[in-house]
């Protein structure tokens, strides 16, 4: 069953240590050569968008696949 495998996963990878952002609605990932990757979720109109920076970023966004439509 797909979503025990999902529960499951999500629950290994919490227990080690990943930042899991529920909820947040990604709009674009900066991807570089090696070093750092950079994704920019939406903001709230007060600020600056947030972003964060990661070494890895995994698209786990199913069928919609952010990464694949993105150009």
């Amino acid at each position: 069953d797909r979503a025990v495998l999902d529960t499951e996963m999500l629950a290994r990878a919490e227990a080690a240590g990943v930042e899991v952002r529920r909820g947040t609605k990604v709009r674009r990932v900066l991807l570089g050569p090696g070093g750092l990757q950079r994704v920019v979720a939406d903001g709230d109109g007060t600020g600056p968008a947030p972003a964060w920076s990661a070494p890895w970023v995994v698209d786990a966004s199913g069928f919609a696949a952010l990464l694949a439509r993105q150009e």
